[in-house]
């Protein structure tokens, strides 16, 4: 008698196997979502440095320029630093 792989007929509880493969492909679903969160979240927080750390450059480049005194500067970048 041949091995019957997807366990139909068998006389020890056929059909277990497609189970445990079926439960094995819903682990490896969870777990790239899981991972493809990960990387989203992370992503979307550096995102909120950049922008911050762009905004006390141009803040920088003003100040520097002229375009803004001491005092301006001081209030905006204790702002940008919340």
């Amino acid at each position: 008698m041949m091995y019957d792989y997807w366990g139909q007929g068998s006389r020890n509880g056929g059909g277990s196997d497609v189970w445990g493969f079926i439960l094995m492909l819903f682990m490896m679903a969870l777990i790239i979502v899981g991972v493809i969160a990960l990387v989203r979240y992370l992503g979307r927080d550096s995102g909120r440095r950049q922008k911050g750390g762009a905004a006390l450059d141009l803040l920088e480049k003003r100040y520097a320029q002229g375009e803004i005194d001491k005092k301006e500067f001081e209030e905006k970048r204790q702002v940008l630093s919340e």
